[in-house]
């Protein structure tokens, strides 16, 4: 679905964020991207969604330049989550989420069927339908998260990029985002590229990693062939044991 071919990020055209990456990503993936802070994560989805211009390399889209693709055409491909949103208006969650029904709309026409529904059922599995009618601007964090995480389930694409969705979420919350997630992705056939910290949920819910270092793309395979006791003390510095339980799946202890 995505191929990614020897993509170098400069900002501002001089520091290197993305070194030479090249890489695939399925269709109907669950791909999780980790590494420290300041490795590349959130500069790689942004390019992977045209946010930033590529310096070098190509990014294709189902076999096609990626910057080919208008930001209409490709909004009904790819749908991102950012790590933070703001917004300078004071709209409620329902218009926040019914912004993205956009690629499918044509102007001065008003909200179809369709759209309604799809943002209804968006903002029901995020839990958000409760609060449709209520300010972004007195939104909790979490709940704001979850409101835009329902745009992106609006958007109704086969691809969705989320920057740590669940940072910001209590347990439940956190618990309830993965599994709809995950549900997606196994019901629906969705590719799923997330950046996440909290590697006991990369363990439990991504099929593949994507680990970035400084820029660079260390490794890129299996989840469970990646968090190893013996790969989180290299790539993060940290002790931890991988426990394998017959009961229960794998699960990661720090010490």
């Amino acid at each position: 679905m995505i191929e990614v071919k020897n993509l170098t990020y400069r900002a501002n055209k001089q520091k290197v964020l993305l070194s030479n990456l090249s890489f695939e990503i399925e269709e109907g993936g669950f791909y999780g991207v980790i590494g420290n802070n300041g490795s590349g994560k959130t500069t790689l989805l942004r390019c992977l969604s045209k946010t930033l211009e590529v310096n070098d390399g190509t990014i294709f889209l189902n076999h096609k330049d990626i910057n080919t693709y208008s930001a209409r055409q490709l909004a009904k491909h790819i749908a991102v989550v950012p790590q933070h949103t703001d917004f300078l208006f004071d709209f409620s969650a329902h218009q926040i989420v019914m912004m993205g029904r956009s690629p499918y709309q044509k102007r001065l026409r008003s909200d179809s069927e369709q759209d309604l529904q799809s943002v209804q059922r968006a903002m029901e599995q995020t839990s958000t339908w409760h609060l449709r009618d209520t300010s972004v601007k007195v939104l909790s964090g979490g709940e704001l998260q979850r409101v835009i995480i329902a745009r992106a389930l609006a958007q109704d694409t086969p691809a969705i990029l989320l920057d740590e969705p669940v940072s910001n979420l209590d347990i439940k919350h956190q618990f309830e985002i993965m599994n709809l997630l995950s549900t997606l992705n196994r019901q629906a056939n969705k590719t799923i590229i997330i950046v996440i910290h909290d590697m006991n949920l990369a363990l439990t819910y991504t099929n593949r990693l994507l680990v970035l270092h400084n820029g660079d793309l260390i490794a890129n395979a299996q989840t469970k062939d990646i968090l190893t006791s013996e790969n989180i003390s290299r790539i993060f510095s940290i002790k931890a044991t991988v426990v394998k339980d017959n009961d229960t799946k794998p699960y990661i202890l720090f010490s």
